[in-house]
């Protein structure tokens, strides 16, 4: 779930998807954004999006259709394949690790 092959394969489809923009992402240049919570720390927070157990197959599902998750929320759907946000998150859980 978490090889280097993978977690490399997550931090380009952050790149890709923009999620800096919003995010502060450890280990991503200008990934400074203040919109949405900062992901770092991600694996000991007890919630993802305030809603979802912090699981990593919550975590994929929220990346890849936040809106059934919460209509209200102000994260987009980027289009995220669910691939791609397996990828995501675990690029997002090993860097958290770490910081």
């Amino acid at each position: 779930m978490q090889n280097s092959e993978t977690v490399a394969t997550g931090r380009a489809a952050i790149e890709m998807h923009g999620c800096g923009s919003c995010h502060r992402i450890p280990g991503i240049g200008q990934a400074d954004g203040n919109v949405g919570p900062p992901l770092t720390h991600l694996p000991k927070q007890s919630y993802v999006a305030g809603k979802l157990p912090n699981t990593f197959p919550n975590l994929v599902t929220w990346i890849v259709n936040p809106r059934a998750i919460n209509p209200d929320t102000a994260m987009p759907v980027l289009g995220v394949s669910p691939d791609e946000a397996a990828a995501i998150a675990a690029y997002l859980y090993a860097e958290g690790e770490g910081g």
